[in-house]
């Protein structure tokens, strides 16, 4: 299965857990970001990305992250 995953910098660690996870259970991941950890990357522009992906390949499957759920959640 395709996975596509994007998140916030609140979320940073968990995406990275994830990666690792998913990769491993055998499942090809797109990782949309966020690439390294900033303190300053709230807003989920990463998310965007990870949800236009999903969008444009049905068969995928899309997981957004950050630190409320509330605006990545509406992003997606």
């Amino acid at each position: 299965m395709r996975v596509h995953i994007g998140g916030d910098h609140a979320a940073f660690d968990l995406h990275q857990d994830l990666l690792a996870f998913l990769a491993q259970e055998g499942h090809e991941v797109v990782d949309h970001g966020p690439f390294g950890y900033d303190a300053l990357d709230d807003y989920p522009v990463f998310v965007l990305r990870a949800a236009e992906a999903v969008r444009d390949d049905p068969e995928s499957l899309g997981i957004v992250l950050g630190g409320s759920g509330i605006g990545e959640q509406i992003a997606a």
